[in-house]
This record gives C-alpha cells, structure tokens and sequence, in this order.
C-alpha cells in the first residue's frame, strides 16, 4: 500500500487541495530530508522515534538557516566591499552572478549535509532504522507506483 493510498493515510480521506498543501507546507522541512521522508513514508515507526527524529531535524535546521544566512550576508558583504568603486560592465556581472550561483549552491549543500544530514543519519542509525538512512543526494530503488 502506498502513502497516496486512503488505507495508509486516512486522515487526508475529506481534505481539498489547501488543506493538503497547508499540511505540505507545515512539514516540509521534514519531507526534503530523505531520511526522515522513507521513515515517514515506508514504515510505521514508534511516536517516540519520530519525536526524536523530528526534534534533531527541526533543531539542525535551525542552525543551517541561521549559519547559511550567515555565510550568505558576509560573502555578500565582501563582494560589496570589494567592487565598491569599480566599473563593472555585463559580461563580468553575469560571470559574478553564474560564479555565486554555483558558489551559493555548493556551500548550501555542503552546510546542509554537515549540519542536518549527519545528525539525523545517526540518529536514526541509534534508534534502529539503518534501513531506512539514505544520505542527501543519493538516490534509492523503488517501485513504480512510488510518489
């Protein structure tokens, strides 16, 4: 049975589209983690492991917004600094930007997996659920009918 399923899921059965997307929303920081997501959605586990599995998600998240936006705001800040006084014409704004882009990216995932994957990749190695860990960016083998 999958989890678009009535017999899985049967407090979605009367829900319309918003409240749907409010729940999506409210829980979305626990469905792009992939590990907290095949917890979620491939066994049923114990409310005490998904309390601790949330508490460690929702406290590492925290921490990666608020160490992203600081590394964000000074390398901006930098970059301020450093081309305060120059003329910079299209092209070399659009290498900056492409370059920043690539920059922001890297280090958002590299942030994200040293702050949030690894702790609740061992935590959810400690209660039990190696089964079930999948590291960011990695993917796993599933069926066709899986959403």
């Amino acid at each position: 049975m999958d989890a678009h399923e009535e017999g899985r899921n049967i407090n979605d059965r009367n829900r319309n589209f918003y409240q749907r997307s409010v729940y999506v929303l409210r829980n979305f920081i626990r469905y792009q983690n992939p590990t907290m997501a095949n917890v979620m959605f491939d066994i049923k586990a114990s409310r005490p492991q998904y309390d601790r599995l949330n508490a460690v998600i929702s406290k590492q998240n925290m921490l990666f917004y608020l160490a992203a936006t600081a590394v964000h705001v000074t390398g901006f800040m930098y970059m301020s600094y450093f081309f305060r006084y120059r003329r910079v014409g299209f092209l070399p704004v659009l290498a900056l930007s492409t370059a920043y882009f690539n920059a922001f990216e890297s280090i958002n995932n590299i942030l994200y997996k040293t702050l949030v994957d690894k702790h609740v990749l061992a935590e959810s190695r400690q209660l039990g659920l190696e089964a079930h860990a999948q590291p960011s960016g990695t993917r796993k083998n599933r069926g066709f009918n899986f959403i």
